[in-house]
């Protein structure tokens, strides 16, 4: 025992830095291992959301249930899109308009062309000749593009519009 103590006085000194450094290494070993729980709590914490009484099983039973849910409201949108996209195919999408001078005399643009079609290229065309004494319109039905009714320059002017529109 005495020659225990008498070797221990003799390398205190060494003892003591071997101990500071070992328990300097499981000093920085336990804030790596603290700061990687802080971390796995945060992310616990996020994937309960608020649903601090539920363990890690009825966790999931819940977010599986709300998946359903979420897919059930995703494919109920889906067919109100789809509901959405074949009322919109018939109202009207494209626009062709063109101003001009019907008669030499008269400035100012005032007489127009105006093509209304759906996504089928049917539609109505308008146009407002303005004279002196009166302002005149004419309505033409457009189907497929085309008129039945003969065109004016312009006319066919403000359907071309529409249609690249």
């Amino acid at each position: 025992m005495n020659g225990i103590l008498t070797f221990l006085n003799l390398y205190a000194g060494i003892f003591l830095i071997i101990i500071c450094i070992i328990l300097i290494a499981l000093l920085y070993q336990f804030l790596q291992i603290n700061k990687k729980l802080t971390f796995q709590k945060r992310r616990y914490d996020m994937l309960l959301r608020g649903r601090v009484d539920l363990n890690l099983e009825e966790l999931l039973k819940a977010h599986s249930s709300d998946i359903v849910k979420i897919n059930e409201v995703l494919e109920e949108l889906k067919k109100d899109i789809e509901r959405a996209k074949l009322k919109t195919e018939l109202s009207i999408q494209k626009v062709g308009f063109v101003k001009y001078d019907a008669f030499f005399d008269l400035k100012n643009k005032l007489s127009y062309s105006l093509a209304l079609l759906d996504s089928f290229n049917n539609g109505v065309l308008f146009t407002t000749i303005y004279g002196r004494e009166s302002c005149i319109t004419y309505v033409k039905e457009i189907k497929n593009g085309k008129s039945s009714i003969e065109l004016s320059n312009k006319e066919i002017d403000a359907l071309k519009k529409a249609v690249e529109s």
